[in-house]
């Protein structure tokens, strides 16, 4: 089974959910909700997607409308719907560090918002940096390999890779 999902990394939490809602499967990963949908609705491809319907801050309406719209042209039916709590982590390569020192904190926008308050009291100077998606900025704080550079994402996302570590629990607000 193929399943299309939004995800630029291992361990997204569109992975987790589509694992929890449809078991072990093969996914195609698309950058964006749009590239998904357009490669399963309009390409064909794969059996199912999963898409995050209620995730990004503001665009909620807009996913679902298009959805409808799909569903009403037909080929496009909704035949789940999952639910995953969202815990993110504060990531990063050196568990030692002192949180005042940290210069750099890499997600995706929506996990920074959510995590604002703790941002704000914890990490006061570090600059937000906007990625693509939670997992890939763990990929990419390793891949910079700057242990004051760090990741908002899941610890699902630390364990996949190599140098990651959490370095402070649930930082949701």
């Amino acid at each position: 089974m193929q399943i299309v999902i939004q995800a630029n990394g291992e361990q997204s939490y569109h992975e987790q959910a589509a694992i929890k809602a449809m078991g072990p499967a093969e996914l195609l990963m698309e950058p964006t909700f749009d590239d998904a949908l357009e490669r399963f609705y309009n390409r064909g491809e794969g059996d199912f997607a999963v898409l995050a319907v209620v995730n990004s801050l503001g665009r909620v309406e807009d996913r679902i409308r298009h959805i409808v719209d799909c569903a009403e042209t037909g080929g496009l039916y909704v035949v789940g719907e999952t639910t995953l709590p969202i815990k993110h982590r504060l990531i990063g390569l050196d568990t030692g560090i002192s949180l005042l020192d940290i210069t750099h904190v890499h997600s995706q926008e929506p996990a920074l918002r959510q995590c604002r308050k703790y941002l704000k009291q914890n990490l006061p100077y570090a600059k937000q940096i906007k990625q693509p998606d939670t997992s890939w900025s763990v990929e990419h704080i390793v891949d910079l390999g700057d242990p004051l550079q760090v990741a908002i994402a899941s610890k699902e996302a630390a364990l996949s890779y190599s140098g990651a570590h959490v370095i402070d629990g649930n930082q949701n607000d």
